[in-house]
């Protein structure tokens, strides 16, 4: 059922996700993998600790390990035959905030694979990427210099300092 504006929600997404994954049986049970990234997503403090867990242990065995959503299901299982407390996890305050620095460093990687461009003291793309995150964020131009500056302190906090380097040769 969507709202006034059309949409609808996460648990509709979601349940009709799951509706075709069960419905289109496929060997390696990809409908684990939509159930657990459901439960990390939308993890709170009232979440019990046992769906968080299970939730962060099958994307990790999935995405970094290569479980198909079957191994996963059984991973699942031998953990909860375990009967051991699961750890309770805390949810960010800010879910999915984003700075300049997370851009650059982890979701494009320009800070790494161009770092003597965006790393400068006068590079533009620091700049750039903080207006475009502040009109999305509703950022005042204060706070679009300070994501600068903070982007600036953890580029040389990573090891990114270029302001010692020759400038790159002409093209």
């Amino acid at each position: 059922m969507s709202d006034a504006n059309g949409d609808v929600s996460d648990q509709e997404q979601y349940d009709e996700l799951s509706y075709y994954t069960l419905a289109h049986p496929h060997p390696s049970f990809i409908h684990q993998h939509v159930v657990d990234a459901f439960a990390a997503q939308h993890a709170d403090e009232w979440a019990k600790p046992m769906r968080v867990a299970f939730a962060l242990a099958g994307l990790y065995l999935h995405l970094e390990r290569g479980f198909t959503g079957k191994a996963v299901q059984q991973a699942h299982t031998r953990l909860a035959r375990a009967k051991e407390q699961m750890p309770v996890f805390q949810p960010t305050r800010h879910r999915a905030s984003m700075t300049v620095a997370d851009v650059l460093l982890r979701r494009t990687r320009l800070g790494l694979l161009d770092a003597r461009s965006v790393c400068a003291p006068d590079a533009d793309a620091p700049r750039a990427v903080a207006k475009a995150l502040g009109e999305e964020l509703g950022w005042d131009e204060a706070r679009v210099a300070r994501e600068v500056a903070a982007w600036h302190e953890q580029a040389a906090a990573e090891g990114l300092d270029v302001s010692s380097l020759e400038p790159a040769a002409a093209a």
